[in-house]
């Protein structure tokens, strides 16, 4: 999912439908006619609840400088449950059955599950200290509250990092903590993570701020596999503390280690990421000082929630249980919360209502994420953390001209990435691995890979050909890297392998994305055990993933009301995806537009004769199926126009009307 996508515009159409011949093209000037329309709860033809077998179409990409063209998915119907929408739809009052529909269709049915998906309870969010070692790890920040033991807190450079440096820092100077010091890596001057030269630096800033004494660290988003970066702390003294959530397993953590995925923990079921984990320890925290006699006033859980779900969304973790209590009222709370620069930063974008949780994800995190990816994201921790309007504009300007120019960068590389992969599409290895020299601007020209942004332009690789990719950064014969995985394809586990791990240098992450580093050297050796372990998975015949469809529907089931209801289940993101309907039977109405700052997106006007609305294709500048006057169906997201009058549509797939019938709708439903 594109984390820039730009906003349509509201262009309702109103009139007479135009007379519609059959034919699947159609002549220069005239338009089409529908004489009859099936409704998403009228019964559909046999064949339109069969799946979509794979497209044999190959989609256009956004490249002019060479590189195989996207790949288009497998799609799948969900099974579809009339009687059980109906009984959700009565329980839980819903005006129209568009949302029923998607919920039966998920395997939702009147009940608790539902109950938690639409309407989760904040008092529903779980002790910190009944994680393995939360209660040691409460107890140590409590004593150095109390006894003014000077505490470090180191996290990542990204949302998740950010977020939870930004509570631990608000919560703890709440309390009138001074011994109180917060620091965040800078990527081009000691990496990512909890490594030694950043740790060096900040032991001389500690020591030369509160002298020789017991000290303490807390980590957060890194340090579960930092053995020797923690050992070299606690033979100087310090106190280590990391809160984590990615992979770990039996890992030899010397610190006192809050991961929910290491062996005999297994806390919310792993589906927190660091900056939830860092709410709930903090709130702890108070509760504890309270419990000692401190005064800590009234600390408000929903002030920190818009943060806490901003960073969930954007670090892609399971969206249920506290993750999704979290991610919920946040999304819900974000009018009311106390820092402003969130609410600046939309407007900045050209939102000034209560926004979806898709500008959460797509539009506030990657302004967040941008510092850290090409500087130094020390300000954030403050910049985040404001009450003071006029501030909090000013920041909200900064990070929106960081986002642009991280734009620019990431289109640059994505156009370099393109055309160094095989033009023929079939030719494209199972797991693209691909490495570059060290980004440069030269005369206002851009070359190279800068390794702040290799995640994000593998991101669009992944989206582009449906494989795991990962893309290096070559420095001096020293290789930086990120990885993003597809469904079925557990990433860190296989970079873990035995035959793949002793390549790398350095490498850590999750299921879903990983980061690491190698000798540039061997990167073609790694490419091709890589690819190896995608067939090990797979087998030998690779298909791309499966996309699942809700349901099928027509433009007369997607009014701004039906379509508006889908709010009361946001956010979605991983574990609760975007609603994803087909709709059979539109035609390209006009010539479609090549949008963006870049010119790569795809705005074209859809009609079935009787209404029209927009769609956008991202990341497309071209298909064969989008062309003025051809009939198609689509695979979308439907979405309201910023005034919230109007029904848009975001394009993830066209199908040909003339697939119908022979491979595309044969097999048995998902």
């Amino acid at each position: 999912m594109d984390p820039e996508q730009p906003r349509g515009r509201d262009e309702s159409r109103d009139g007479e439908p135009p007379p519609w011949p059959d034919d699947a093209k159609l002549p220069s000037g005239e338009k089409p006619r529908v004489d009859t329309q099936r409704g998403l709860f009228s019964p559909p033809p046999e064949r339109s609840l069969q799946p979509l077998r794979r497209l044999v179409s190959i989609q256009s990409c956004l490249t002019t400088g060479g590189g195989p063209t996207a790949i288009n998915p497998y799609v799948t119907i969900r099974t579809q449950r009339p009687e059980i929408s109906r009984a959700i739809q009565k329980e839980y009052n819903f005006q129209d059955s568009l949302v029923p529909t998607v919920l039966a269709a998920r395997g939702y049915e009147p009940g608790a599950d539902l109950d938690f998906r639409l309407n989760p309870s904040l008092s529903s969010l779980p002790d910190i200290r009944e994680m393995k070692n939360g209660r040691k790890i409460v107890s140590h920040i409590v004593d150095c509250v109390l006894n003014k033991r000077p505490l470090a807190i180191f996290t990542d450079f990204d949302n998740d990092g950010i977020v939870s440096n930004m509570i631990a820092t608000d919560l703890l100077k709440s309390v009138g903590f001074e011994a109180l010091y917060s620091a965040i890596p800078i990527r081009e001057e000691s990496g990512y993570g909890f490594t030694e030269p950043f740790f060096r630096k900040h032991h001389q800033a500690l020591e030369a701020r509160f002298g020789e004494g017991p000290k303490s660290i807390l980590t957060a988003d890194f340090g579960t596999t930092n053995k020797r970066e923690i050992l070299l702390a606690q033979e100087l003294g310090y106190w280590v503390g990391v809160l984590d959530h990615h992979h770990v397993g039996d890992v030899d953590c010397p610190a006192v280690l809050g991961n929910p995925g290491q062996t005999g923990c297994g806390f919310e079921d792993n589906v927190l990421a660091a900056n939830g984990l860092m709410l709930l320890t903090m709130m702890a925290v108070h509760d504890e000082l309270r419990s000692r006699g401190r005064s800590t006033g009234e600390v408000d859980l929903s002030s920190y929630l818009v943060p806490v779900a901003i960073a969930t969304l954007a670090d892609c973790v399971p969206l249920r249980g506290a993750s999704w209590t979290m991610a919920f009222h946040g999304l819900r709370m974000f009018k009311d919360s106390p820092f402003p620069v969130f609410d600046e930063m939309l407007k900045r974008r050209g939102i000034f209502d209560q926004p979806s949780g898709s500008d959460l994800s797509l539009m506030l995190a990657p302004m967040i994420n941008a510092p850290g990816r090409l500087g130094d994201a020390n300000f954030m921790i403050d910049a985040l953390a404001t009450r003071d309007r006029k501030e909090a504009r000013k920041s909200a300007e900064l990070f929106f001209g960081i986002n642009e120019r991280r734009k620019d960068i990431e289109h640059s590389m994505l156009q370099e990435a393109i055309a160094m992969l095989p033009e023929d599409p079939s030719q494209l290895p199972r797991f693209i691995c691909l490495m570059g020299e060290a980004f440069q601007e030269q005369w206002g020209r851009m070359s190279g890979f800068h390794k702040g942004v290799v995640g994000i332009v593998c991101q669009r690789l992944v989206d582009l050909y449906l494989r795991p990719a990962g893309i290096f950064a070559n420095y001096g014969g020293f290789a930086s890297g990120s990885f993003r995985s597809i469904e079925g394809y557990d990433m860190i586990a296989n970079l873990k392998s035995q035959g793949i791990e002793e390549e790398f240098e350095k490498v850590g992450g999750h299921p879903a994305a990983a980061g690491g580093s190698i000798l540039a050297r061997n990167h073609q050796r790694l490419a091709e055990k890589l690819d190896r372990s995608v067939t090990r998975d797979f087998g030998a015949e690779y298909s791309p993933p499966t996309w699942k469809a809700d349901a099928i529907c027509s433009l007369r089931d997607l009014t701004p009301r039906a379509v508006a209801e889908l709010r009361r289940f946001e956010p979605f993101g991983t574990d609760n995806p975007e609603p994803e309907v087909i709709i059979e039977n539109l035609f390209v109405d006009g010539p479609p537009r090549v949008i963006g700052k870049h010119r790569n997106h795809l705005r074209v006007q859809l009609t079935d004769g009787q209404r029209s609305v927009e769609a956008i294709f991202w990341r497309r500048t071209e298909h064969e199926y989008l062309r003025e006057g051809q009939r198609v169906h689509v695979l979308a997201t439907p979405t309201l126009s910023p005034n919230g009058q109007a029904v848009q549509l975001t394009i993830k797939n066209p199908i040909h009307p003339s697939e119908v019938g022979k491979r595309l709708w044969m097999g048995d439903q998902a």
